[in-house]
Order: C-alpha cells, then sequence, then structure tokens
C-alpha cells in the first residue's frame, strides 16, 4: 500500500487519545540525543511535529529553550496542560513549512515520530539553514511494521482490514533507517549520520491498546461510525481484561549540519 502523506491532517482530531496511547520514547534514546547534541541551559531546540509533548517535555530537563510546533491545536492543547510547570517550554501551531525564525537559530531540531509527513528533501534543506553551525537534526521514530505485525500475530487484522481502507497490511519496508541515512548523505548538508536501535516490550492493557491504534491516522481517517463498531469488535475479540506484550523498536538518527 502506498502511503498517503495526506492522512497527516487527519491528526488535527486527536489530542488526550493520542497521549494515553502512544509510549514514551526510551530513555537510552532520549539521554543519546542530549549526550550526541550536548544541549544545556544556553540551547535552543525547535520539537517538530511535537504533538501532545511526548518528545518534547524529556528534554525539558537540559534547561534549554525548547519550541514546539504542530498543526493540531487539539494535540497542543494537551502538550501545554502537560508543560505547565516547564517555563522553558513554549508550542506554536504551525506547520514547519510556514514555520519562520532567523538562519542559524537552533541548536538542535527534532522530529520525533513527524518526518514521514512532510518532504524529506524539503526538510533537510530548511533544517540545514536553522540550525547552528555544528548543530544537530535528530529522527527518531518506531515503525508502524511493529504494530501491524502485533496485530498480525493477534489475529485481529481482518478486523482492521475490515474498516479501515488505509491500514498498511503489506508490511513496511525494514531498510526504511538505512535508505534515511543514505538520503541524508547525498543531501551533503550533514555530516556522516548516527543511527542507532532500541529494542523493548510494549505492555498494555485494552484500553491502552484501543487508544494506542486509534492514535493511527488509518483509524483517525475513518468516519466515527465504523471507528465505533471497529473498538467493539476488538474489545469482544481480545476481551475487556487483555494484557497484552509485544516486542517493538525505535530507531534515532542525527546529523550535524556542515
Amino acid at each position: 500500500m502506498t502511503f498517503d502523506k495526506k492522512l497527516g491532517k487527519s491528526f488535527k482530531k486527536v489530542g488526550k487519545s493520542y497521549h494515553i496511547g502512544r509510549q514514551e520514547y526510551p530513555k537510552g534514546l532520549i539521554k543519546d540525543i542530549i549526550k550526541i547534541s550536548r544541549i544545556n541551559k544556553e540551547s535552543l531546540v525547535l520539537d517538530v511535529g511535537c504533538g501532545t509533548g511526548k518528545s518534547t517535555i524529556p528534554f525539558a530537563k537540559t534547561k534549554s529553550k525548547i519550541i514546539g510546533i504542530d498543526i493540531s491545536k487539539n494535540m497542543l492543547n494537551v502538550a501545554k496542560m502537560l508543560s505547565a510547570k516547564h517555563k522553558n517550554i513554549t508550542y506554536e501551531q504551525i506547520s514547519y513549512e510556514k514555520f519562520a525564525s532567523p538562519t542559524s537559530t537552533f541548536d538542535l531540531i527534532l522530529f520525533g515520530t513527524s518526518l514521514h509527513w512532510l518532504d524529506s528533501k524539503v526538510v533537510y534543506g530548511k533544517t540545514n539553514i536553522l540550525l547552528k553551525e555544528n548543530g544537530y537534526m535528530a529522527l527518531f521514530w518506531e515503525p508502524i511494521g511493529s504494530l501491524c505485525k502485533a496485530i498480525n500475530l493477534m489475529g485481529a487484522e481482518e478486523i482492521f482490514v475490515k474498516y479501515c481502507p488505509n491500514y498498511p497490511k503489506t508490511p513496511s519496508p525494514t531498510n526504511i533507517p538505512k535508505k534515511r541515512k543514505e538520503e541524508i548523505i547525498k543531501s551533503k548538508l550533514f555530516a556522516k549520520p548516527i543511527l542507532k536501535k532500541y529494542k523493548f516490550i510494549q505492555r498494555c492493557n485494552l484500553e491502552e491498546f484501543l487508544s494506542l491504534v486509534s492514535s493511527y491516522s488509518w483509524i483517525i481517517s475513518i468516519d466515527k461510525k465504523k471507528k465505533n463498531q471497529l473498538i467493539r469488535e476488538v474489545t469482544t475479540y481480545l476481551g475487556k481484561n487483555a494484557k497484552l506484550n509485544f516486542p517493538t523498536e525505535m530507531y534515532l538518527i542525527m546529523a550535524k549540519r556542515k
């Protein structure tokens, strides 16, 4: 199935459910980004597609000034509420394409599960311009294939395919991290990227699992009636007291501006 970037606009509809369903980024991943970028209280950080603050709040401890941007007012409202005690974080409802700032402004620009919604070639060029000399770009994400594989192992794939025309039944390519790295090298705008992989077990109850799957565009984009029918069938199939454990992984690519 061809990936449809237009589905990204569907995230304007979600907020709290996204935050409940999506897991926190691995502590090791956050630690590595901070260590490699060397951000501190004097640094300025931009988080592109910040959502509910999942990829923003973990960096508040560095005391850096952080700006989170997203197109979803609902998700930003959640982010602002959760970030209330962090005076070094501000949020703005705007797309990266329309975001404007003086050149060589940021020490670190984050793309937490957001780059796939953007034109990567445009992103690399703009990011290079916005970063300070020796500033870093950090891309990190969980492959959709991990969740789809878990759904398949549960025997529930038919239910999702039945209600979601955009459900990615065809597994995502496993070479995406390598291709991303090669893409960055070919841009000639960054030094050789660093690629890291983090493996862990996702543990959730039924409510958390339903919030997780409901945070993906292939469910957000269907109408309310179909979504309710889908949730009822999944609940019946898995059971209200279901405890789910499945392996997943996340990738991190960091690249320094030339």
